[in-house]
C-alpha cells in the first residue's frame, strides 16, 4: 500500500537582474514514497484499462508498468482526456525480475518513472503562464508607452531644434560674429589673426567669410581638442552650415567654398589633413591658433615665455597624440608634455625646447607644439 511517486514541477515567471522575463523551475510536489488508500489491478477507466490504479491523498491514480511497450500517443491522449492523474513506471532495465528489483523500481527511484499526466499540475502551470501572459502584456503595453513617449519627446526636441536653427539663420551677420568672438574670448575680429581664409566660390554662403568662418571655428574646433575631440570632417562642416546659413549657391560651389577653409586652416598649422575629407585639429582653441599663426608670421623670432596657467593633463595628452600621429613619436610628445611642469621654474620655454632638440626632437615642432597646447607664448602677447 504504499508508491514512490516523482517530483511535479512547474515553470514559474520570473525575471532577471536586466529585467528579461523567464521560466524558473519551482517544486510544486516533491519527490517521495506515498501511502496509498486502495490498489486495483488492470480496473478499467473509461475507454483505458491501466496496469494498476491506486488511490492516493483521495484521488486515483493511474500507474502504467513500461517493461517491452511504453504508453503510446493515443493512450496517453486518452489518459489526458480523462483528467486523471497518471504515471508510467520503467522497469525495461531490469534483467532479473524479483521482489529485490521491483522494490527497488516503486519505491526508491525517481529517475524510473515519470509523470503522464497530473492535472493539478497543469491547471497551476495554465495559471502561472497566465499570469507570464499578463506580465508580458503589460511589459509590452508598458513599452509601447514608452516608446510612443520618447516619439513625441524626439518630435519636440526636434521641432524645437529647427525653431533654434532657424532663429540662428535670422540672426544679423553682426550677431552670429559677436556670439564667435564672445564665445573665443576674442574683442574683435582683428583679434583673431588667422580668419577670415581666402576662399573661392565665397558667395556660395550668405554671409561674410569671417562671419561663418568664425562661426565654424567657434562651435567646431576652439573647444573640441579640450574634449578630446581631434578630429572634423568637411562633411561635417558642411552640414553644421546648412543648418546656421543661408546657402544659395549651388552645392559644388558650397563645397569648394568648405574645402578651401579647411585646406587654408591646415596651411596655417591649425588643421592637419589626414585623407579624403577627415582633418586633425593641432591647436587648442583660438588661443592656440592665433599663437601659431603669430609665431609663422614672425618666422619664430620672438622669445618664448610660460604662460601662468597651463592646460589640463588631458587636454595635454590629446594634442601629444595628434602631434604623434602627425609627426611620430606619440609616446616622446606625451614624455615632453609630462615633464613640463618640472622645468616650467627652472629653464625658459626656449631652453627647453633646445634640451630636447639636442636628443632628436625637431625645435620647430616643440615650439608649435608649446604654443598650440597653451605651454607657452610669445614674448610681449
Amino acid at each position: 500500500m504504499a508508491l514512490y511517486l516523482p517530483a511535479v514541477r512547474t515553470n514559474a515567471p520570473g525575471a532577471a537582474d536586466d529585467g528579461d522575463l523567464f521560466a524558473q523551475p519551482t517544486l510544486f510536489a516533491p519527490a517521495g514514497v506515498s501511502r496509498l488508500q486502495a490498489v486495483r489491478v488492470e480496473g478499467r477507466v473509461g475507454e483505458i484499462r491501466p496496469d494498476l490504479v491506486v488511490s492516493h491523498g483521495g484521488r486515483d491514480v493511474l500507474v502504467e508498468i513500461a517493461v517491452t511497450h511504453f504508453v503510446d500517443a493515443l493512450k496517453l491522449r486518452r489518459i489526458k482526456d480523462l483528467r486523471v492523474a497518471a504515471v508510467e513506471i520503467n522497469v525495461s532495465a531490469v534483467r532479473e525480475m524479483n521482489f529485490a528489483a521491483l522494490e527497488a523500481a516503486l519505491f526508491t527511484s525517481e529517475q524510473k518513472s515519470q509523470w503522464l499526466c497530473h492535472p493539478e499540475r497543469d491547471a497551476e502551470q495554465a495559471r502561472l503562464d497566465a499570469l507570464a501572459a499578463d506580465e508580458k502584456a503589460r511589459r509590452h503595453a508598458a513599452s509601447a508607452r514608452r516608446r510612443d513617449d520618447e516619439a513625441v519627446r524626439l518630435e519636440m526636441a526636434l521641432q524645437h531644434e529647427r525653431a533654434r536653427l532657424a532663429a540662428i539663420r535670422a540672426e544679423p551677420a553682426a550677431a552670429k560674429l559677436r556670439q564667435a568672438l564672445d564665445h573665443m574670448g576674442a574683442r574683435d575680429a582683428g583679434e583673431l589673426g588667422f580668419l577670415p581664409v581666402p576662399v573661392k566660390a565665397s558667395n556660395a554662403i550668405a554671409a561674410p567669410p569671417l562671419v561663418w568662418q568664425a562661426a565654424v571655428f567657434s562651435d567646431l574646433m576652439h573647444g573640441a581638442i579640450e574634449v578630446n575631440a581631434a578630429s572634423i570632417s568637411a562633411r561635417r562642416v558642411r552640414a553644421w552650415i546648412e543648418e546656421r546659413f543661408e546657402v544659395p549657391g549651388n552645392e559644388q560651389a558650397f563645397a569648394v567654398a568648405v574645402w578651401d577653409f579647411l585646406i587654408g586652416l591646415a596651411a596655417l598649422g591649425l588643421l592637419h589633413h589626414e585623407g579624403r575629407q577627415q582633418f586633425l585639429i593641432t591647436v587648442v582653441g583660438c588661443a592656440g591658433a592665433r599663437a601659431v599663426v603669430a609665431d609663422a608670421r614672425e618666422s619664430g623670432a620672438l622669445p618664448l615665455s610660460w604662460m601662468r596657467t597651463w592646460p589640463d593633463r588631458s587636454t595635454t595628452k590629446c594634442l601629444a597624440v595628434v602631434f604623434g600621429t602627425v609627426f611620430g613619436s606619440a609616446q616622446k610628445w606625451e614624455r615632453v608634455a609630462g615633464l613640463l611642469p618640472k622645468v616650467r621654474g627652472e629653464e625658459p620655454p626656449d631652453a627647453v625646447i633646445q634640451h630636447y632638440a639636442e636628443v632628436g626632437l625637431d625645435a620647430g615642432l616643440l615650439r608649435r607644439f608649446f604654443l598650440a597646447v597653451g605651454f607657452a607664448r610669445l614674448a610681449g602677447t
